[in-house]
Formats: structure tokens, C-alpha cells, sequence
């Protein structure tokens, strides 16, 4: 019996992508708009203790269900994993298959999605796969996005600033779901994408290629996690286990943060390798991102890596990349270990 674990894929942790950007408070009206009414909270269905625990609880993975339109309401993580993903889905021998997007906003928390959604604020950049290659629109509304085609699967991403608070943001991940619903009137599987463990060593922040992380974050790695990603890794699988996993709404969650745990602890990879800079995934981060992705989109194992190259190109305005990333056997072996032992242990740290 084929295992499932790509649905139950957990967040690890998150991101600080722009931690000094403030959330604005709701208003009351906004929250009027969108706000769950308490008929719907009392039929919404929740698994069991017993269910949650199992390894699969949907009868087919997304691609098995012909999911083909997939948009993420997300930050830099999700620019991260998904910006090598349509080149993973042609490479993998589904060429023009897969409708690709993500609305992108730095450091965009579950409330600043909220209070954008709600106020109309034309504040996020767009991108969309065309076959390999995505294309980028600036100035978009969350409605517009929403609105752009009949989304089989829409995702929300998580930040670091979400995985601080007790509950994950549960109010917003409500009104969340309504604003879904009101604009993808079509049949559609929600969502939940996780990112990774920052690499919070502070020796490694001195390193004067690296983009250092502001103050705050700084304090809120110390305060959160006393500089330990491992850690930040346990407490909010914790977390997600208590309030996503409960919560049978979200048909898919995915996080790529085991794998890229593997990658360093078990493969033996540097941080300087796999990160970029404080919280933002290197070409060969990404791209293990982007395999575990595919995995778990898929639910089944990776056989083969066969993408080649990624070339390079200036993937954003702090970054550019030093020349094209051959991926040798050496390195499609690394990928697909990653992305497979995320798809079988999506919750447990690799070399514990």
C-alpha cells in the first residue's frame, strides 16, 4: 500500500523574510467581512487523536487527484522553493503541465495577508509558470490572484513571525480559509506550506557575504530558541502537529525543512552551502526544496534527478548567483536522499 506521507508533509520552521515589517491590526469591519460564522466552526470536521497520528489519511496524493493549478499565498519561502519547481515538473517529464504561482510579499505573515486581502492593498508580486520559466507581475491584489484561474490547490505559507505565536495565528488562518472560499468558487484542496530551520549560528552572521539579519531577528532567535535550530525544528513540529495536522481543512502539508535538516546532519553539507544568507535558501537549497516538493506533490519516492543545470541568473536584489549550478551524479544523489527521506520522515530529525 502506497504511503501518503507527502499530505502530511509538517512545517519545521519558518522564516524571519522581513521581520521588521509591521502587521497592522484588523479592523473591525474587515474581521466582520470574512469572519467564520459559528454554524460553520461547529460542523468543521477535526481528525482524532488516533488519525492524526496515522502516516497518510487522504485515499490519493494531489497528482493522483489531477491537481494541475496550484497558487501559495507566501513570502520569500515560498519564492525559494517554488522558483526552481516548474523547471523540476518539466525536467521530470511534465513540460507546460503545471499552472505554478505565488504571491509574493517579504516577511508576509498570515495577518498581513489578512489585512491585505481585506483593504485591497496592491502590494504583492506576482509569479506564474510558463513551462520552465516564471513570469512576474507587480502591483497585485489578493483577490486578483485568487480570481486568475480555478485554483485546483491553493496554499498558505507560514514565517517565522507566525511560528511565534501559540497558535499559529489561528483567527487569521480562519479568515484566511473565507477569502479563499469567496474567491475560488470551484472545487479546491487548501493547503499548508512550511519552511525550514534558520541557520542561527551567530558565528556564521559575521561572515561578510551573508546578508545579516536585522536586530529584532537576531533577538527573537536568542528569546525563541536560545540559537538552536534543532530546536526550533522540534517546538514547532509541535505546533503544527497540535493545530494543522488536527485541522482535516488542510488536505496537503508540505514542508521541505527535514530535508534540508538531512542535508547538513546527515549528508554533510554547510550551512554556507545550502543558505544564502541568514534565512534564505541557497541554488542548491532551493533546489532540494523544490525535489522535496515534487515528492510529496507526487507520493512517491524520487527515482531519478533530471534536471542538469540550473543556470544562473539574479534570483532577487540582495542575491547573485556566481554562475550556473551543474548538478552532477554527486549532487542529483544528495537531492533525491533529501527529498526522499523528507517524504518518509517528514517530522523526525535526520541523525537524531
Amino acid at each position: 500500500m502506497r504511503r501518503i506521507l507527502a499530505l502530511l508533509m509538517v512545517l519545521v520552521t519558518v522564516l524571519p523574510l522581513c521581520v521588521s515589517c509591521q502587521t497592522a491590526s484588523l479592523s473591525q469591519e474587515e474581521i466582520a467581512e470574512t469572519t467564520v460564522t459559528n454554524e460553520t466552526k461547529e460542523e468543521k470536521k477535526t481528525m482524532t487523536e488516533e488519525t492524526k497520528t496515522q502516516e497518510g489519511y487522504l485515499p490519493q496524493s494531489p497528482f493522483e487527484q489531477n491537481v494541475t493549478k496550484i497558487l501559495v499565498l507566501g513570502s520569500s519561502g515560498s519564492n525559494d522553493i517554488f522558483f526552481h519547481l516548474a523547471r523540476v515538473f518539466a525536467a521530470q517529464g511534465f513540460p507546460g503541465r503545471y499552472t505554478l504561482a505565488f504571491l509574493y510579499y517579504s516577511g508576509c505573515s498570515f495577518d498581513m495577508h489578512v489585512n491585505f486581502g481585506a483593504s485591497g492593498d496592491a502590494v504583492y508580486d506576482y509569479y506564474e509558470s510558463s513551462s520552465s520559466e516564471y513570469t512576474r507581475e507587480e502591483g497585485y491584489t489578493m483577490d486578483r490572484a485568487l480570481k486568475k484561474h480555478q485554483w485546483d490547490m491553493v496554499l498558505i505559507q507560514t514565517t517565522r513571525a507566525d511560528c511565534s505565536d501559540e497558535t499559529l495565528h489561528q483567527k487569521s488562518r480562519e479568515l484566511l480559509f473565507q477569502m479563499v472560499d469567496r474567491y475560488v468558487p470551484t472545487e479546491h484542496t487548501f493547503g499548508y506550506m512550511g519552511v525550514w530551520s534558520n541557520p542561527i549560528a551567530p558565528e556564521l552572521w559575521s561572515d561578510s557575504w551573508w546578508r545579516k539579519p536585522p536586530e529584532t531577528a537576531r533577538k527573537r532567535f536568542e528569546d525563541d530558541f536560545g540559537f538552536d535550530p534543532i530546536l526550533q525544528f522540534n517546538k514547532n513540529n509541535e505546533k503544527v502537529k497540535q493545530y494543522i495536522l488536527t485541522d482535516d481543512r488542510y488536505r496537503f502539508v508540505f514542508s521541505p525543512g527535514s530535508a534540508i535538516m538531512y542535508a547538513e546532519r546527515v549528508m554533510g553539507l554547510s550551512q554556507l552551502a545550502l543558505y544564502r544568507d541568514y534565512t534564505h535558501l541557497s541554488d542548491l537549497g532551493r533546489i532540494i526544496g523544490s525535489y522535496c516538493f515534487y515528492a510529496q506533490f507526487t507520493g512517491k519516492p524520487i527515482e531519478e534527478v533530471k534536471l542538469d543545470v540550473l543556470p544562473a541568473k539574479k534570483r532577487q536584489a540582495h542575491y547573485q548567483a556566481d554562475g550556473d549550478l551543474v548538478l552532477n551524479d554527486t549532487l542529483k544523489e544528495v537531492i533525491k536522499e533529501c527529498a526522499n527521506y523528507a517524504l518518509e520522515n517528514p517530522m523526525t530529525l535526520p541523525g537524531a
